[in-house]
């Protein structure tokens, strides 16, 4: 069947007639037209599949002189990559190279451990710090396999199970400067203002007051940086 066209209409209305000889209204009080098709915006994305299995490099590649074949040590392992529309359908690979980001790498470094090797898994993350500054974080890994049999795998020395560290921290250190202000009293309990002044009698002179000094904040290679960092106002009492 033919394809629905969308309509869009205005329309006015007559508010005024015409008077002392002046024109006819217009006739025309509601226009009609299609609406304009959306251009379609294709954009596209790079999609990347599985790492294959790590292959060695041909010992040959790595050795002048032919040797026997290796089974395990340095490979290389490759992936696929392909170029998608942002609804997932598959695209033309040049679509991507010519509006996508840059292509994700197709080959990766890998390690086909030997069996005198021993296997760790990856580091976890590290935890969260107990306490800024003065706080620490750990990571672990585990041994995997006949590994956790093995007694040099067991040092700890030459394979670590946890590794901690101090938290980060950013040392600030607040500092007065310049002098201290005046006394400032403060003000009277009814003190109220006729026409912006203040009723002189009821303005203390004498008592309990409070004076006021500047604070700076150096950070821990003594540079003036804001002095929220130090947890404090500008002024202290």
């Amino acid at each position: 069947g033919d394809v629905v066209k969308r309509k869009q209409s205005r329309r006015r209305l007559v508010i005024q007639m015409p008077s002392n000889g002046g024109q006819e209204c217009p006739v025309v009080l509601e226009e009609e037209r299609d609406c304009d098709v959306p251009k379609v915006c294709p954009g596209f994305r790079w999609k990347t599949h599985k790492w294959r299995k790590c292959q060695l490099v041909p010992w040959f590649l790595r050795k002048d002189t032919l040797g026997a074949q290796e089974t395990c040590g340095p490979g290389l392992q490759t992936r696929a990559v392909s170029c998608r529309q942002l609804d997932g359908t598959q695209a033309d690979i040049r679509e991507c190279l010519k509006s996508a980001k840059a292509m994700p790498a197709i080959t990766q470094r890998c390690q086909l451990p030997c069996q005198d090797d021993c296997q760790l898994t990856n580091w976890s993350k590290f935890s969260s710090c107990t306490a800024d500054c003065v706080g620490v974080r750990t990571r672990k890994r585990a041994l995997i396999g006949r590994s956790k049999k093995k007694d040099k795998c067991k040092n700890t020395q030459m394979y670590p199970l946890s590794e901690t560290q101090y938290c980060p921290c950013d040392k600030y250190n607040a500092q007065p400067v310049g002098k201290w202000s005046d006394c400032i009293l403060p003000e009277g309990g009814r003190a109220e203002s006729t026409a912006g002044m203040k009723v002189q009698g009821d303005i203390k002179e004498c008592g309990q007051g409070y004076r006021y000094q500047a604070m700076v904040c150096y950070d821990q290679d003594n540079r003036l940086v804001e002095t929220s960092r130090c947890n404090s106002h500008a002024i202290i009492t």
